[in-house]
């Protein structure tokens, strides 16, 4: 019976190998060998086991890889960026929002140590709230640290059902309109009259003149945008190594299992600096 089966397998492979396919049945099979390949690549992935961070910095240390490097790597997989698409305009998104989630709640005892290291590294005492076991900071308004930049910072920290959420998001609301209205209005707007004076007097042309303008104010947008894109990305980086640093401080002092975590009364601290 088997070599029956084998046998039919045989014919049916022998006659498919001398067979021509349409440009259409070609198309059709290609799809189809493809959507099997996910099939089987989704059958592989549901039935690994998987490794932990441990085991993937041991492969990382005996194949010569800095461990650190590794724990890098995955606390980047672990974090949400915003998926908010960037401004056809800007060229990049007006806010910034990372978040990761640790297992193990962070005692409220730690608040105090990680607000030093925010004020710290954004030159801003800024407000500190809490409530129950949350912590949250946010930068002075209008004044993002004592060399007054205007850029609003928002840090979260909260710890629920043995795991923190540490979420920081940042606005460049203020930052695209200073660059695209200083530039734009400063280089677009002022140099109006001379675009008007070298199209009329120089080409004797309404047309040039408006071209000369448009020229202008276009070349200017486009230094807007780059520069705010460079701005945005230089940010998300800052942003992240915040994020890197908070998380370093919660894994080392998270509590995890059934202990007991104090949850403190809602209050709210602190002055802007």
């Amino acid at each position: 019976m088997a070599d029956e089966k084998a046998g039919d397998i045989t014919r049916n492979d022998s006659a498919h190998a001398g067979r021509m396919y349409s440009d259409s049945e070609v198309a059709l099979v290609i799809k189809r060998a493809t959507e099997l390949q996910a099939s089987e690549a989704q059958r592989s992935d549901a039935s690994a086991a998987g490794l932990s961070l441990a085991d993937l910095e041991q492969i990382a240390r005996e194949a010569g890889i800095d461990p650190s490097l590794v724990r890098q790597a995955a606390g980047e997989i672990d974090t949400r960026q915003s998926t908010s698409p960037a401004s056809k305009f800007l060229g990049a998104p007006s806010t910034i929002v990372l978040e990761r989630t640790m297992d193990g709640e962070v005692p409220t005892a730690e608040y105090e140590a990680i607000v030093d290291m925010l004020r710290r590294t954004f030159n801003d005492n800024g407000f500190v709230g809490t409530l129950g076991k949350s912590l949250a900071w946010n930068s002075s308004p209008r004044s993002y640290g004592r060399r007054g930049n205007s850029q609003q910072v928002n840090i979260s920290i909260t710890p629920r059902d043995g795991r923190t959420v540490i979420r920081v998001e940042q606005s460049l609301r203020s930052t695209a309109g200073g660059l695209f209205g200083g530039l734009m209005g400063g280089i677009g707007g002022g140099t109006t009259g001379l675009s008007v004076t070298a199209g009329m007097v120089v080409f004797h042309s309404a047309l040039v003149a408006v071209g000369l303008w448009a020229s202008v104010l276009g070349a200017s947008y486009l230094l807007a945008r780059r520069i705010f894109v460079h701005v945005a990305r230089g940010r998300s980086s800052t942003l992240r190594d915040v994020l890197d640093r908070i998380c370093d401080h919660v894994a080392a002092t998270a509590v995890r299992g059934n202990a007991h975590l104090s949850s403190g009364d809602a209050s709210t601290t602190a002055e802007p600096g």
